[in-house]
């Protein structure tokens, strides 16, 4: 949480919401209204520098450090560059895997088919796209 003056903001990590993250603002005073709490998408090389200066924060803590913060700090590290990695082949893989669903619609409506023959056909094309899940 970082506060300014009578103001605060608490910014809330959760790698799995990539590139998401929520943002918690609160003035000074007691009202309600005073009150904004939203989340935005953040880019890509924020994260990288999140990341970044995650890892070097649990480096410059060295031995005199707790451990168990030098560990979750390099945790959360490597969990957002899992996370971008992820997002990144999905992207990379996006319109085989569209494609590929239209083919499944496409042979599951064939009514000249069974369903043995229909897997057949859809597992030969998913081992041809080399689809992996």
């Amino acid at each position: 949480m970082l506060e300014l003056d009578s103001s605060s903001m608490k910014l809330e990590i959760k790698p799995i919401s990539y590139p998401v993250m929520e943002i918690s603002l609160r003035n000074g005073s007691e009202q309600e209204d005073d009150f904004l709490e939203t989340e935005v998408t953040l880019p890509r090389e924020f994260w990288l520098s999140l990341a970044d200066t995650l890892k070097e924060g649990a480096k410059g803590m060295g031995a005199f450090g707790s451990q168990g913060i030098i560990s979750g700090l390099n945790r959360i590290s490597q969990r957002i560059l899992a996370e971008i990695e992820a997002e990144d082949r999905r992207l990379q893989f996006k319109e085989a895997y569209e494609s590929f669903t239209n083919f499944v619609v496409q042979i599951n409506s064939r009514t000249d088919l069974d369903d043995v023959r229909k897997g057949q056909i859809i597992h030969n094309m998913a081992h041809k796209l080399k689809l992996e899940a």
